[in-house]
């Protein structure tokens, strides 16, 4: 009978640590353990919905802070033409900004940001546009 008792609890414990799941729709993530996530990327710039962009030597920028004091944050790039982009330009990478030689004129871009610490926790940023000039 305590085997059985034994049994039982261990499928509970079992069930109830796997039945647990992440929505597919979550914009951020992380491995627990006390770790927070990075807060949103914000203060974009160009700023959004910004027009007459210069399509040329164009440095985006944005900034981006961890709750958690000492973490290093890694972003990922991602810009598009359509309203949801999914382009990786720049991976993990440390600055807070991305340069771009030449850009097409008179385009719209969407860009957004994944900010990511470095205990595997991410915030994806808002989506931003901005439309180039001649």
């Amino acid at each position: 009978m305590k085997n059985f008792l034994f049994v039982l609890l261990a499928l509970f414990v079992f069930a109830g640590i796997n039945g647990c799941s992440k929505d597919s729709n979550d914009v951020t993530g992380t491995t627990g353990g006390g770790n927070h996530n990075p807060d949103e990327p914000s203060n974009p710039s160009p700023g959004n919905n910004a027009t007459n962009v210069s399509r040329q030597n164009l440095t985006i920028s944005w900034d981006c802070t961890d709750p958690d004091q000492g973490d290093t944050l890694r972003y990922d790039v991602i810009m598009g033409t359509s309203s949801n982009p999914s382009t990786i330009i720049s991976s993990d990478q440390l600055a807070k900004s991305y340069h771009i030689v030449i850009l097409q004129a008179n385009a719209t871009f969407y860009w957004r940001i994944v900010a990511k610490d470095n205990h595997g926790s991410f915030t994806n940023g808002p989506v931003w546009k901005f439309t180039t000039g001649n």
